[in-house]
């Protein structure tokens, strides 16, 4: 398949998915897997076809099934999970994209665990002020040590951002390194980045959460300003490109619902909108938004948050 009909492919059925036409997205999943040599995702996708099939013979023959609504919205998010596996296994080897070939790179080189670049974050905050700036040797540890440290950001960055989807060990190894005092906010900022940019790529409900239960945990939008606002924009953008995605999953959805009860979360939401939307105008347009928009925007966000108290 070439990268275009690999993505007319996927946005079809995506469509068919948001659409709730699992049937016909199951069908086209099918012609897509064509050319994938990856046995369990051939499985994965008879088990998903035969759970569906056993729900309609359920429904022709008029049997109760008080499960039935659970199992379907169940089906569609491993129909969405599998689109995007199957995209992504397509480009790997398609693709020319930086995302595509650093896919191809960990495919050979696995990327170094979490855990150890946790520790190896951890070590330059442990040994960086210990050492002797002015000597000559002092001068070369610390050289050396802000290299392995600048290794470390980069592993962090790229293996993040390429990542596929988290399992619960991957979520709580990232937890450690968002939680752990002896990583700066700025490697803390770094890796929410790679993560936004691996959920604009696909939705994976580990990431999603753990996004979600950070902003939970921040006392106030005070507390690292930036750090709280790469976060606020990750799960804003995330929520918004795979806002279908999210309502699948109860976790998510209940996290989310826990959000709009913090304080600050409205006014810090309305902000970030404001913000967004001016980076999208022009010079030209401004005064349109001062004069027009703006107002308006702020009497419906006014509302908005009074609907959070």
């Amino acid at each position: 398949m070439t990268t275009d009909s690999i993505r007319q492919q996927y946005r079809k059925i995506i469509a068919l998915l948001d659409r709730k036409e699992l049937a016909s997205a199951l069908s086209q999943l099918d012609t897509f897997l064509q050319g994938i040599n990856d046995w369990p995702l051939h499985e994965e996708l008879d088990e998903i076809k035969t759970s569906y099939e056993y729900m309609l013979a359920y429904l022709k023959n008029g049997s109760e099934d008080p499960q039935r609504h659970s199992l379907h919205k169940q089906l569609l998010a491993r129909a969405y999970r599998m689109s995007d596996r199957i995209r992504l296994l397509h480009f790997r080897q398609t693709e020319t994209t930086l995302l595509a070939e650093n896919l191809r790179t960990q495919q050979q080189l696995p990327p170094r665990p979490l855990q150890e670049l946790l520790l190896e974050l951890e070590l330059f905050h442990d040994t960086a002020p210990s050492l002797p700036s002015l000597s000559e040797a002092g001068l070369q540890e610390l050289l050396t040590s802000a290299e392995r440290h600048e290794q470390a950001r980069r592993g962090l960055f790229y293996s993040t951002w390429a990542s596929y989807f988290w399992t619960p060990a991957d979520k709580e190894n990232a937890q450690a390194l968002l939680t752990s005092e002896k990583v700066a906010s700025l490697d803390k900022q770094l890796f929410i980045s790679a993560l936004t940019l691996s959920l604009f790529d696909h939705f994976d409900p580990q990431k999603a959460e753990l996004l979600l239960q950070t902003l939970l945990q921040t006392s106030s939008p005070d507390e690292d300003a930036a750090l709280y606002a790469r976060l606020l924009t990750g799960t804003a953008l995330t929520a918004y490109f795979h806002a279908r995605q999210f309502a699948l999953y109860p976790s998510v959805s209940a996290l989310l619902d826990l959000l709009r009860d913090k304080p600050h979360f409205a006014s810090s939401l309305a902000t970030l909108q404001l913000q967004l939307l001016y980076s999208r105008e022009s010079p030209k347009t401004e005064v349109r938004i001062k004069e027009e928009i703006l107002p308006d925007f702020i009497s419906r966000t006014k509302k908005q948050m009074d609907k959070f108290h």
